[in-house]
């Protein structure tokens, strides 16, 4: 994707990502133009980028159909938002790639047309996320803590330890459910990928058909632990026994 930032480079301002294929734009603003530039490269290199129209059309044309260009210079926050939204209200429509003419951009509550979510649907499915990107998640999340009301709401939703209790699935839902299961015993005909079967292979290998069934090998203190159990059990029987004779 070429890129015309006229020696503003580390500026703040706004920007314009054009598809001369069929002349749509994208309008943004940001704090340093190039490092906003190289990351919306790099989402659309890589397929991930949050706007799926321009990710689709890019796609579609290539990378040389597409160049970011600085539009405007703005250091102020407050008047570079403010010349965002006026520059997103006059060129929203049909020939714009923004998803919204709300600037910054808030998509809570927006309801997306059944074609819409479709489209969002299939362009996110089958999609894996890289170990690196799952342990940055992970880190994100360690150590949060949820609110008192999301702990609450939580409690609710599993009262008495059972999940789902007291939720009642739509008739559309239990129709469905009564057409896949009909007929049906669990997992009769499912099978496994030859990875998976591998994987089973592997986790089992050196394993008895007794350990295979009953679990995993057991260490010394469990086997210990079950060993005092059961003799704690004869003996409080015979104990048992014999004290019903003594009656």
């Amino acid at each position: 994707m070429k890129s015309f930032f006229y020696g503003h480079e580390k500026a703040s301002g706004l920007y314009r990502i054009r598809c001369t294929a069929n002349d749509r734009k994208y309008i943004g603003s940001a704090t340093v133009l190039c490092i906003r530039f190289k990351d919306h490269e790099a989402k659309l290199r890589k397929g991930s980028h949050f706007n799926w129209k321009l990710q689709e059309d890019f796609n579609r044309y290539g990378e040389d159909a597409f160049f970011f260009e600085v539009i405007a210079l703005a250091k102020d926050l407050a008047e570079r938002r403010s010349a965002e939204t006026e520059v997103i209200c006059v060129s929203f429509g049909p020939s714009c790639y923004n998803l919204t003419d709300i600037c910054p951009p808030i998509v809570l509550g927006v309801k997306r047309s059944p074609e819409t979510r479709e489209k969002m649907g299939a362009w996110q499915k089958g999609k894996i996320l890289s170990p690196e990107t799952k342990e940055k998640i992970r880190a994100s999340l360690t150590g949060k803590k949820a609110s008192e009301e999301t702990r609450a709401k939580m409690r609710a939703s599993h009262k008495h330890g059972k999940p789902n209790l007291g939720r009642k699935a739509s008739t559309e839902t239990r129709a469905k459910l009564s057409t896949s299961h009909k007929g049906l015993k669990p997992n009769l005909g499912n099978k496994a990928s030859a990875e998976t079967r591998a994987k089973m292979s592997a986790a089992h290998r050196g394993n008895t058909y007794a350990t295979v069934l009953k679990g995993r090998p057991q260490s010394p203190e469990h086997l210990a632990k079950r060993v005092a159990s059961r003799r704690a059990t004869l003996e409080a029987r015979k104990l048992l026994s014999t004290t019903s004779l003594e009656c």
